[in-house]
């Protein structure tokens, strides 16, 4: 029984190493196939380059030679036109009976300054009368017996120039070919020949002028008789011979190329010695071989040294990917592992407690200073949260800007505190050079078994929570409840609805008053927009402006709102201003200032009529459209303001840069205040002299009470805005007529029983 027992715990073990070594076999195996292909697609790519170059050279000597042949054609073609031309002249004169001296013959002879030639002239009997060698023969010089002769005499009614085989001159004494026509009398009988012969060099003077290739030859022969003419190189000694052009240079060493004459019976033959070629290329062709030689001993240990480093690589690769490449941590992949293991397990009466974090202002600091900047808060975040964890605590990184904690706990509170302690430290700016940046984070959390059955339900149940807590209040944390269900279908319906809103009608503009603190009048308001859905009624901007965001609807939808915003100020008094929250992907648009420039002057609306509301994240964006748009807007006189100064990361070193008219403080400072002793009155007393220093306006947002009022008031706030003065309404006219004045000694009851802001209170990018 012993025995049986200890062979049975080493069976697992044999059964492991069996399937290991299979593995190694099957992948080794792999990589010995792969190398071997990849040597036969070197010796392939070798061996197919080596083809390609042969043939290559084949065929720029065939272009060479058909070159060369063409321009050997057009020079001879001017040649002989030349010469029988001069021919044709010389049967003109002697036809009509015209005298001519021997210095006429020469000057008619324009061939003279070109060519090595002899013009001569032979009467009907064959005996040399006139020669530009010789003016006048001192002797009887017979010529009867040429071919020439004999051929003009037979066939002179023909009228045709006669080219002959190279012949020696019996005047010239040189080697010629001699072109010829009859001569007629009066009455157009046969009455002699004229003659111009020309030196069988003529064709290597000719070719002295064409660049020709070392190793190219050329000859000029007969196309009828074969008899070579004259050419330049090796075959050009052969002159006067009988040569057969059909196959005489044709070998694997020689190319050749042939044209003919389309009026006279000549072939110029061309031939290209491409041994010195091949040869060249053979040495190029050997060192290919040899790299690919050495390419192969390469391969070959690569694939040595690929084989023996395979398990060191493999653990790697495991190790890379369950873990974020940026950041370090576990990735998504890791995390879904890790989530499945403690749901699977149980926890021993504990909660698995699942908090989704998402970065509050990732995206806005990534596109305005870059990537660089947001890999570093990526880096920090991350950071963080590794130095925060306990032993059985675990985070990842799911992607983006999306982080996720894994804890177990025993009671509700210690997840809140939990969730509360993220928050914080999320909470805290990161340091970016001379930047404090308040990056920030929102966290959805859930719990295992309390809220959900499965890993994936806790999962989903906690993005339900992270989408609630960021549309109630960024910075903060929220639980899974079942009610979350109906904002999720909420969610649905926005997304479903959103496009066809501006169609349908569906959005409103309601106008909040703000009051100018120097005589407590009312002449600008902020407005705000309403979604009045079909089924739902009111949706809140909180609602549907991130998701319009999300899905680039918020360029219609804010072209809807400046246009809608327009046709009220114009029929309001023109000393009325309308400020209109724009967002910073409005800005990214090419032509959005042209479009509000456009809009204002269909309806006459003066420049400081509207005032174009932007958030801090936009004065440090950088990209093209975004500085022309506002550069525009400057230039053409409307009026720039931030809004919810002071929540967004620190952009103080951009106001100056910047010619910003107003800064609007931000209603969570404001609200807050009870008394003159809070500390936010210090923040917004500092707000206020920074824009006093920089020459801007100051609205103070969110007064509910006298006491907020008279405080703003009192630290120097230009403008206020708040249920104090007023709730936001639709009719603009009606606002205008009835709050013209504000009584500022009023008892301040109208804001303390007022209810909380309804759902249209401003938010970034629009209101």
């Amino acid at each position: 029984m012993a025995t049986s027992t200890k062979n049975a715990k080493k069976r697992p073990t044999t059964a492991s190493s069996k399937r290991l070594l299979l593995s190694v076999i099957i992948t080794d195996g792999a990589i010995a196939v792969a190398g071997i292909i990849l040597i036969g697609v070197l010796w392939a790519f070798t061996s197919s380059q080596i083809n390609s170059e042969n043939l290559e050279i084949k065929i720029n000597a065939k272009q060479q030679a058909s070159k060369l042949t063409h321009r050997v054609k057009q020079k001879l073609h001017d040649m002989i036109k030349n010469i029988d031309q001069s021919l044709s002249i010389i049967q003109y004169l002697h036809h009509h009976q015209i005298n001519f001296t021997d210095g006429d013959i020469i000057s008619i002879s324009s061939l003279k300054n070109s060519y090595d030639v002899q013009l001569a002239m032979i009467n009907k009997y064959g005996i040399l009368t006139t020669s530009t060698t010789a003016q006048t023969p001192t002797k009887i010089i017979d010529l009867s017996d040429r071919a020439h002769f004999k051929f003009q005499k037979l066939n002179y009614r023909l009228n045709e120039l006669y080219i002959s085989v190279p012949i020696f001159g019996r005047v010239s004494k040189q080697w010629v070919i001699q072109f010829t026509k009859p001569l007629f009398d009066a009455n157009n009988n046969f009455d002699g020949v004229a003659v111009v012969s020309v030196n069988t060099n003529v064709f290597e003077k000719m070719h002295s002028n064409l660049e020709i290739p070392k190793d190219a030859s050329l000859i000029v022969f007969g196309s009828l008789d074969k008899v070579v003419r004259g050419g330049y190189g090796d075959i050009a000694a052969r002159t006067g011979s009988t040569i057969d052009d059909s196959n005489e240079y044709q070998n694997d060493n020689i190319l050749q190329t042939k044209k003919s004459m389309n009026k006279w019976p000549l072939t110029i033959l061309t031939a290209i010695n491409l041994t010195d070629r091949q040869h060249a290329a053979d040495a190029k062709h050997a060192q290919y071989n040899m790299l690919s030689i050495m390419a192969t001993l390469l391969l070959l240990a690569g694939m040595l040294a690929i084989i023996k480093s395979r398990r060191h690589v493999d653990a790697k690769m495991i190790e890379s990917a369950h873990v974020d490449s940026l950041t370090g941590l576990p990735n998504r992949k890791a995390f879904l592992k890790e989530l499945e293991h403690r749901c699977g397990n149980g926890a021993d009466g504990r909660d698995v407690v699942l908090h989704i974090i998402d970065l509050d202002r990732f995206k806005e600091i990534n596109d305005s200073f870059g990537h660089p900047t947001g890999d570093a808060i990526l880096k920090e975040v991350s950071s963080r949260l590794k130095t925060s964890l306990r032993d059985d605590e675990f985070a990842a990184r799911l992607g983006g800007d999306e982080f996720v904690v894994l804890h177990y706990a025993y009671r509700h509170g210690e997840a809140v505190a939990f969730a509360s302690r993220l928050c914080l430290e999320l909470a805290r700016p990161i340091k970016n050079g001379s930047l404090d940046l308040a990056v920030g984070g929102t966290v959805g959390v859930a719990c295992f078994p309390s809220d959900a059955d499965t890993s994936s339900e806790l999962l989903a149940r906690a993005d339900l929570a992270l989408y609630d807590a960021k549309s109630s209040a960024r910075g903060s944390y929220s639980f899974f409840k079942p009610a979350l269900f109906e904002k999720m279908k909420l969610r649905r319906d926005i997304i479903d609805g959103l496009p066809r809103a501006v169609g349908r009608g569906e959005f409103e503009l309601y106008f909040q008053p703000i009051v100018d603190f120097t005589d407590m009048k009312i002449t600008k308001f902020e407005a705000l927009i309403r979604w009045n859905h079909s089924v739902r009624g009111i949706i809140s901007p909180m609602e549907f402006i991130p998701i319009a965001e999300e899905s680039n609807l918020i360029t219609e939808i804010g072209n809807w709102v400046i246009r809608t915003a327009c046709e009220h100020l114009a029929n309001c008094p023109a000393n009325v201003s309308i400020a209109v929250n724009c967002s910073a992907k409005q800005f990214q648009v090419e032509g959005f200032s042209k479009y509000v420039i456009e809009t204002m002057e269909e309806y006459g609306i003066k420049p400081q009529q509207l005032i174009v509301e932007i958030t801090e994240s936009l004065l440090v964006m950088s990209d093209r459209w975004t500085i022309k748009n506002f550069s525009q807007f400057v230039n053409h006189g409307i009026l720039l303001s931030i809004d919810d100064f002071g929540t967004g990361f620190s952009a103080l070193r951009y106001l100056a840069k910047h010619e910003v008219n107003i800064i609007k403080i931000d209603r969570s400072f404001v609200r807050e205040i009870k008394s003159e002793a809070d500390a936010n009155v210090s923040i917004i007393k500092m707000i206020i002299n920074l824009a006093k220093s920089l020459n801007m306006k100051v609205v103070a947002e969110g007064i509910e009470t006298l006491t907020q009022l008279e405080l703003v008031r009192g630290l120097g706030c230009d403008y206020g805005q708040g249920y104090y003065f007023g709730k936001p309404a639709a009719a603009l006219r009606s606002l205008v007529r009835a709050n013209t004045y504000v009584n500022d000694r009023v008892d301040g009851t109208r804001a303390q029983n007022s209810a909380k802001e309804p759902l249209g209170s401003p938010i970034k990018g629009l209101a």
